[in-house]
């Protein structure tokens, strides 16, 4: 009797735990989609400052790179290999955005750079 609670107690666990990070996965691939994300303005209402900016001079024009938030708490076990990056042109329209560029080879192609 006593093997058998503490066998359910360990797979609960474990369930639960594949749980949790199944969540964290899901809720940050919706926080960092850039959805109804127009402007430079819009990222600062939606993620305040960014972690970096990064200038991008390409076909004779500017285009800012912003690095956007990485998971927090309480949605810690989202693993990306790289926060997301916003591009946007120089009138401050997004124009692209990767959401793991360190899993995204397009990235430093398009943008000349690793993450």
């Amino acid at each position: 009797m006593k093997r058998n609670l503490t066998n359910a107690f360990v797979l609960f666990g474990l369930v639960a735990m594949v749980l949790y990070w199944i969540a964290s996965e899901v809720n940050y691939a919706r926080m960092k989609r850039p959805d109804g994300m127009v402007t430079l303005a819009d990222f600062k209402a939606r993620f305040g400052e960014p972690v970096r900016v990064r200038i991008v001079h390409r076909d004779g024009r500017d285009f800012h790179e912003l690095t956007g938030p990485m998971p927090s708490w309480p949605w810690l076990e989202a693993f990306p290999s790289s926060a997301p990056v916003y591009i946007f042109n120089d009138q401050g329209q997004l124009i692209e955005w990767f959401s793991d560029p360190g899993d995204q080879p397009e990235y430093g192609r398009r943008w000349g750079r690793d993450p």
